[in-house]
């Protein structure tokens, strides 16, 4: 199933499970200027000692960054979250259904 392919592709399971797994949560609300917005997956893992938090979006069909909205959406939330954690490295991907990680 979808969760599966998603969860064990090695491309996203460090998003999951493991020793560099620092923080996660899904449908993370943020708000940016009285407007409210939900990230499908907020993860914070340890590299190279240092935090970097990623911004993920599922988007279950095949390539989600051609799409100008997905792209506008996911820019959004990535800056959202990089004012919430300055100094920290923020990053955004799109999850597609076959478990890609499509980075932005």
């Amino acid at each position: 199933d979808t969760a599966t392919r998603v969860t064990q592709s090695s491309a996203c399971r460090r998003f999951f499970v493991g020793a560099d797994l620092v923080w996660a949560g899904n449908e993370v609300p943020l708000a940016d200027a009285g407007e409210g917005a939900r990230v499908d997956r907020l993860v914070a893992l340890q590299v190279d000692g240092a935090v970097e938090w990623w911004v993920l979006d599922y988007k279950l069909g095949a390539r989600p960054q051609e799409v100008d909205a997905n792209r506008r959406q996911l820019a959004r939330y990535v800056e959202i979250v990089r004012r919430a954690q300055p100094g920290e490295v923020v990053r955004g991907a799109f999850i597609t259904g076959q478990g890609e990680l499509v980075a932005m």
